[in-house]
């Protein structure tokens, strides 16, 4: 989106502060510096930015971004850099997570027993 910065006049911008004052990027990362926001909030922010309108995996195309969610591309929830997000929806986020999961802790196979009787 182009528009007049507050502070420096027309720029692409972000909409930003309580008030809904319109920023530009290097103006929204000063600001936020000032105020000493966490980095953690600076790349939630970053993430709803790289937020794709579809699921990277099946092509869902999202009618609300609610309805999609960023994941990490090698599952290590530290690594937060953007070319480690992909955009999922919620059934192949939950399908990933899931054969992640398994793959790290597999289940016993049916009819071995593991329980140690005494």
């Amino acid at each position: 989106m182009t528009a007049v910065c507050a502070e420096c006049g027309p720029v692409s911008v972000v909409r930003s502060g309580p008030r809904r004052n319109v920023r530009c990027w290097e103006a929204v990362r000063q600001y936020n510096a000032k105020r000493n926001y966490s980095q953690k909030y600076a790349v939630s922010h970053a993430r709803r930015l790289y937020l794709k309108d579809r699921c990277e995996a099946c092509g869902f195309v999202a009618v609300d971004p609610c309805q999609l969610h960023i994941d990490h591309v090698d599952g290590d929830w530290k690594n937060d850099t953007p070319e480690n997000w992909q955009t999922l929806c919620q059934n192949c986020h939950s399908l990933k997570s899931t054969n992640e999961k398994r793959a790290r802790n597999p289940r016993p196979k049916a009819g071995v027993e593991t329980r140690k009787d005494h």
